[in-house]
């Protein structure tokens, strides 16, 4: 009879399961909501986070005690000058940015035909082309390294009707394709770059929705779980896709809805 060995593996510490720890991460639309419990939970894992928002207020009411990130910057970022300097800003001061998650967003309901140009500008100007400004920053420098992640917030109503949302669905729908294209664009460059859609979460989009009775209702009954997402849920899928667990997932979208059903 054959004496065989024990073969032993190395259990990785939590550093090295997500490669998070000490990680230059930058938030957009970091200080308040679902960006503000992706902060925390990305600093949670002991990454380095430096928030961004275009609301200097909301920047300066992130406390150090409240949320442990390293920095909160100002920034326009549907503004491509605006991102480019602060960019520059933060890697001057932190170092290289090893990761980003593109989270700002706005919506403004109406139909089609009813909003004004300034609406529909002020959503896709946010949502799609801020992203875009924020990417186009970034990319250059992780291709150089042959290391970067990038996740984009994009929505369930990237891919599903909503009357009444029709500029935030395509910002959203349009963020979709922004992921795969730059996903196969740089991915034989180290980087990876993935999509969450939320569903509905019981923060921002979300609060407004739970206080229409009528709209909460009919939003529910197509949700298979029955409820709301806790921002948290989103946040650790997120913090997740950044991480070395989902090193070989890229260009994909992955949606955290509760089992969601079309509404109409």
């Amino acid at each position: 009879m054959t004496a065989h060995s024990t073969i032993t593996f190395p259990i990785p510490s939590a550093q090295d399961q997500t490669g998070l720890a000490d990680a230059l991460v930058l938030v957009t639309g970091g200080t308040r909501g679902l960006g503000r419990t992706i902060s925390e939970r990305l600093a949670g894992a002991a990454a380095r986070v430096v928030c961004v928002a275009r609301d200097v207020k909301h920047v300066d009411d992130m406390g150090i005690g409240a949320v442990p990130v390293i920095g909160c910057e100002p920034c326009d970022i549907s503004n491509p000058e605006d991102v480019s300097v602060m960019i520059q800003r933060v890697e001057n001061h932190f170092g290289p940015i090893d990761a980003m998650v593109c989270n700002a967003g706005i919506h403004l309901d109406g139909r089609f035909d009813r909003q004004s140009s300034w609406q529909w500008n002020q959503v896709i100007g946010t949502n799609l082309l801020g992203t875009a400004n924020c990417l186009r920053a970034v990319l250059p420098g992780m291709r150089r390294r042959r290391s970067g992640r990038i996740v984009m917030v994009s929505s369930i109503l990237g891919c599903r009707v909503m009357p009444g949302a029709s500029s935030y669905c395509v910002s959203k729908a349009a963020i979709n394709m922004l992921i795969r294209c730059t996903a196969a664009e740089n991915g034989g460059s180290g980087i990876r770059i993935n999509g969450v859609a939320p569903g509905y979460v019981e923060t921002g989009m979300g609060r407004e929705v739970e206080n229409n009775i009528e709209l909460h209702e009919r939003v529910s009954r197509a949700l298979v779980t029955q409820r709301f997402a806790h921002p948290h849920e989103v946040a650790d899928c997120v913090s997740f896709l950044l991480s070395n667990q989902a090193s070989y997932i890229n260009g994909e979208i992955i949606e955290v809805s509760g089992g969601v059903h079309d509404f109409y």
